[in-house]
């Protein structure tokens, strides 16, 4: 019986040393990410020429960014690109237009704004993601299988091999 209580007592002091390591590495994983994000403004970025531009004083930017949390990506994108050829032009903005361009399926162009974002970017954090988001589209755009151009719905399939051969009858 004093067995089972020692061992159950280890189990809580065990289970207590648990609790508190996560919340002391939650506590201090979110110290690193306040560190990172210190001085990294949401409304001041800059673009490619390393001038400040102030997306607060863009309406269309709430608008775009409404569109693009909507998952209405072709429309976003439009409205990203004006942004950026009305005097906008900076790396948040470039990355919604490669995450649109992603999202729509145009590989090579979501690749180019990504390259954008990490070669003018002075945010560490959306640089990071920039980069990794273009190696995973490299990576896809190297192994995908059908690179378009191509409306053969009558592909080498089993179907068409017996249809070819008349011992496949249909319906």
């Amino acid at each position: 019986m004093a067995e089972n209580n020692v061992a159950r007592r280890r189990r809580h002091v065990i289970a207590l040393a648990l609790v508190v390591a996560f919340f002391a590495g939650a506590w201090a994983s979110e110290a690193i990410a306040k560190k990172i994000t210190a001085g990294v403004s949401v409304n001041v970025r800059y673009n490619s020429k390393g001038k400040k531009v102030d997306l607060s004083t863009a309406p269309a930017y709430k608008d775009a960014v409404h569109t693009f949390m909507d998952k209405k990506y072709a429309d976003a994108l439009v409205k990203f690109q004006t942004l950026d050829s009305t005097g906008f032009c900076c790396d948040t903005v470039h990355y919604y237009i490669a995450q649109c361009y992603q999202y729509t399926n145009q590989v090579h162009e979501a690749m180019l704004h990504y390259e954008w974002v990490d070669t003018y970017s002075k945010d560490a954090r959306l640089k990071y993601y920039a980069d990794g988001a273009y190696q995973q589209l490299a990576y896809y755009n190297g192994h995908r299988t059908y690179a378009g151009q191509g409306n053969n719905f009558d592909r080498n399939t089993f179907q068409s091999a017996m249809r070819s051969s008349g011992s496949f009858r249909s319906g």
